[in-house]
């Protein structure tokens, strides 16, 4: 595994070097992520599904499917740096996260998820992670929530890769994992 770790880190600074659009940071990085990392099978994944209301249409670039939960996960380009995330692991989803790119990106996943009702959103450069309830049913804010963040790859896939796999790993969302840390 240290050598396909090397070889993802490898690809993430090349494409946050050459500035990478969103089409190549997904096939490179992330895809590779979701798939060879978390463990995600083909078939569970729905690529670029359409989210409609009041006639307009956009895309989902990525909803999970377990037969339990759904997880949507929203790309951006490796070159979009989601400044404003606060340098801690987890953050309530007010202030300085909701502004700025990050907010954009944050609000525009809890969006879609309202839509599809899918209760779990990730938002990602590819570089950084950032995990959060989108849709919740237990009369708890959306604001007074909080997100976890993985703020680097090179931490994702480092000292923090047993937590990031426990979290967003096909077996971690069907134990539950997920929701356990954010509801």
């Amino acid at each position: 595994m240290t050598d396909f770790i090397e070889e993802l880190l490898e690809r993430g600074a090349n494409l946050t070097l050459h500035d990478a659009n969103e089409a190549e940071t997904r096939k490179k990085l992330i895809d590779r992520i979701i798939e060879d990392v978390l463990g995600w099978k083909d078939l569970d994944v729905a690529y670029e599904e359409r989210v409609s209301e009041d006639g307009n249409t956009t895309f989902a670039d990525y909803i999970i499917r377990t037969a339990d939960v759904s997880i949507l996960i929203e790309a951006k380009r490796v070159g979009v740096t989601f400044s404003s995330i606060p340098g801690q692991k987890k953050v309530k989803l007010s202030g300085l996260i909701m502004e700025g790119k990050t907010g954009d990106a944050i609000k525009q996943a809890r969006n879609y998820c309202r839509k599809k009702s899918i209760p779990f959103a990730v938002v990602t450069n590819g570089n950084q992670w950032i995990l959060f309830p989108a849709v919740r049913t237990d009369q708890v804010s959306f604001s007074s929530s909080s997100a976890i963040i993985f703020d680097s790859l090179e931490r994702l896939l480092g000292e923090e890769f047993e937590y990031f796999k426990s979290l967003l790993s096909r077996d971690g969302v069907i134990d539950g994992n997920l929701a356990i840390e954010l509801i």
